[in-house]
């Protein structure tokens, strides 16, 4: 269950887009399933407001308190933020599903990423299957489009493809 290949993208050899996170024009969240908090990092976040004010949509400003992880190699949170997600699904033309999800904000300035936890994904119906790399949407009997991360090869889905530009 993959989108047609284009001309002039790199794929995977399961047929995942690769992607660049920092280089591209959408916003990725990475579906981790060893974390229990979704998080994001400042760049990240720069990144995706631009992205989701040129298409109309509010990017929640940084609120709440500082907060240190454990195993984020004790990463320190500044805040949370409400994101703004909106799934495409595969087998419908211009069909979506969106969600607002609060992230904590890490003060990590040389990482570009947002982890989506085990806890939002199952929240908003998301079932990542590794071995055929797929992700379904339990709640709408489709799938939503996979992407490999270049520098680290994990799983991770668009989340501003869906929302048109203004």
């Amino acid at each position: 269950m993959y989108a047609d290949r284009e001309p002039g993208k790199e794929y995977t050899e399961t047929g995942l887009e690769i992607v660049d996170p920092e280089k591209d024009d959408r916003v990725f969240a990475v579906l981790d399933e060893a974390c229990n908090r979704s998080c994001h990092t400042k760049r990240w976040a720069d990144h995706a407001a631009k992205v989701f004010e040129r298409k109309g949509v509010p990017f929640g400003p940084l609120n709440g308190e500082k907060l240190i992880y454990k195993g984020i190699a004790g990463a320190v949170s500044t805040g949370r933020r409400n994101v703004s997600l909106a799934f495409e699904l595969m087998s419908r033309t211009d069909a979506y599903t969106s969600a607002v999800w609060v992230s904590n904000e890490l003060d990590s300035s040389d990482e570009h990423y947002m982890l989506l936890s085990r806890t939002a994904q199952v929240t908003l119906g998301l079932r990542l299957d590794k071995g055929e790399d797929t992700c379904y949407l339990k709640s709408y009997n489709d799938y939503v489009q996979l992407y490999a991360i270049r520098s680290t090869g994990l799983c991770a889905i668009c989340i501003s493809e869906a929302v048109p530009e203004r």
